[in-house]
Formats: C-alpha cells, structure tokens, sequence
C-alpha cells in the first residue's frame, strides 16, 4: 500500500508542472563550435586597451613629476625673492654700517673708551655680515682692484699719475651678491691713467 501511495504521489506533481515553463532546446541553441578565431580577436582587443592604459599611467606620471618640480622650483624662487627683497632694503644699513666704521677708525687712539665702543661696533657688524652670509650674500669690495664693468659702477674717471689707467682709486660704496645674482655693483672711482700734457702746453 505505501509503496503505491508514492508511486500516485510522485505522477500528481510531475502532472502538475505546467508545460509552459518547460523550454525546450533546439540542437542550433546549445553550444557553438568555436575554432579559436574570437579568443585570438579578444586577446588582441585587450593587449591594445592594457597598452593604452599603460600609456595613460606613464602620461599622468610625468606630468605629476612635472608639476612636483615645477612646485619645488617656485616655492625655492619664492624663498630667494623673499630674501632678495629683505636683503636689499638692508643694504643701505650696511653702507651706513661700513661709513660709520671707517670714520670712528681715527678715534681707536684716542682713548680706551673709544677704542672698546669701536670695537664693539665692529663685532656687531660683523655679526651682520656673518648672519646676512649664510642666506648668500656676499660682499663685493673694489679697493685696489681692476675695474670690471660686470662687477663695478664707475661714478667717475680721474688722472692719477701713481694708480694705473682703469685701476679703482676709490671705492664709495661696496657691492653685493645674493648667490649668483648681483644684487649692486661696487660704486667706485676709476684712474684714467696719466694726465696727458699736450706739445703746445710744454716750453
């Protein structure tokens, strides 16, 4: 009896199923031959795309190496401006500093007080000097020196008949470097050589 009960069973719900939903597969439906000719068009397809990504990496790489440097470089511009315009305003402090300096050269003889007071001036300028130095600036002194148009401002020319023609007689104010760039040239007083006496003038 049980085993009839189940055999009934089991017909009930395959006679159950509804034929719409069963789908049948035609023979031109199932798999297709395939000879390997869209695996080779696929492997060509993704070698051209992994190229152009690859492209599109090294493109935006160099770019932002680009752009890195181009920052470095303007932020290290931005540094040496902000100096260069410090610096320059103090330059005529250190004129100033150096005129100070040689006029109480005289009083060192005088007296202790007024040598220790020069003294101490000194050190003081030199401590400038020394902290303006490690930013790069560097003094241009002309005394003694030929005259180089690159390095030096003639204020005037004059005939001297002990210093050589285009050697400086007198340097008014030092010139100064920051770096490679020059900040102002030397302003300095330039020989002309001897005065040259004409036949005329002679007896």
């Amino acid at each position: 009896m049980k085993k009839t009960n189940k055999k009934t069973n089991k017909k009930k719900v395959q006679d159950n199923i509804p034929e719409e939903d069963v789908e049948i597969l035609e023979p031109e439906q199932t798999v297709e031959k395939d000879d390997g000719q869209n695996v080779e068009e696929d492997i060509v397809k993704i070698e051209g795309e992994n190229k152009n990504l690859i492209d599109q990496m090294l493109r935006l790489r160099a770019d932002f190496d680009n752009y890195r440097r181009r920052m470095i470089r303007e932020k290290e511009d931005m540094f040496v401006q902000a100096n260069e315009n410090l610096i320059e305003e103090l330059l005529p402090v250190l004129d100033h500093l150096d005129l100070a300096l040689q006029s109480a050269g005289g009083a060192i003889e005088e007296s202790e007080s007024a040598k220790a007071f020069v003294e101490g001036f000194q050190m003081v300028g030199n401590q400038l000097y020394s902290s303006l130095g490690k930013f790069g600036l560097e003094s241009i002194d002309a005394t003694d020196a030929e005259f180089d148009p690159n390095l030096h401002d003639a204020l005037s020319y004059i005939p001297s008949e002990d210093i050589a023609e285009n050697m400086v007689i007198n340097q008014i104010a030092k010139g100064y470097r920051l770096g490679d760039k020059l900040l102002r040239p030397a302003k300095v007083v330039v020989s002309s050589g001897k005065l040259e006496v004409s036949e005329e003038g002679e007896e």
